[in-house]
């Protein structure tokens, strides 16, 4: 009369040691963790599959910048990039940059991609990616971290360099006679 019982209760038992192994979350990379309070944003919170709970940096990756440059300015960038790649010249679109965790410090790069499409961002506008690779290794990554940078995009006179946005806007306004 017991052995049933018995095994009726050992196979509750494995369904509630699959549901507890269910509950473990495991990252699919290893790294680090950098979303800011975690237990905090996570304690006595319902959670559903697909769920995005946490930040994790990847720990054996590079870094990488990843600028969002305004829609209206691309076409410097593919022009000039354009004109490089006319030379056969092996040199690649440079960027200079400084991170909002150390602004006393300026760094170098190469653009390593420009996204071929835009995409709306709440803040900027209608922006399009661009993935810049440091020269050197960054001496305190911060994931996340703001940056300003210049795009060097070749040489153009000062007055140009000055009033090219007025320009482009005289081109594009319907008032243009």
């Amino acid at each position: 009369k017991l052995r049933p019982q018995v095994k009726y209760l050992g196979e509750q038992l494995e369904l509630v040691n699959e549901r507890v192994e269910e509950l473990v979350v495991k990252s699919p990379i290893t790294g680090k963790i950098i979303t800011w309070d975690v237990k905090k944003n996570l304690q006595n919170r319902p959670v559903e599959m697909g769920q995005v709970l946490m930040t994790i940096a990847a720990a054996d990756t590079d870094y990488e910048v990843e600028l969002y440059m305004p829609e209206r300015r691309i076409g410097h960038i593919h022009r000039f990039r354009q004109r490089l790649m006319g030379k056969n010249a092996s040199d690649n679109v440079k960027v200079d940059f400084i991170t909002m965790i150390d602004p006393g410090v300026n760094h170098s790069g190469q653009v390593v991609q420009v996204n071929p499409t835009a995409e709306s961002h709440e803040e900027h506008g209608n922006v399009i990616r661009i993935r810049v690779k440091p020269d050197q290794q960054l001496p305190n990554p911060r994931p996340g971290a703001t940056v300003t940078a210049n795009v060097h995009c070749g040489k153009a006179p000062w007055l140009w360099a000055k009033l090219h946005e007025a320009w482009e806007w005289l081109e594009a306004s319907p008032v243009w006679f």
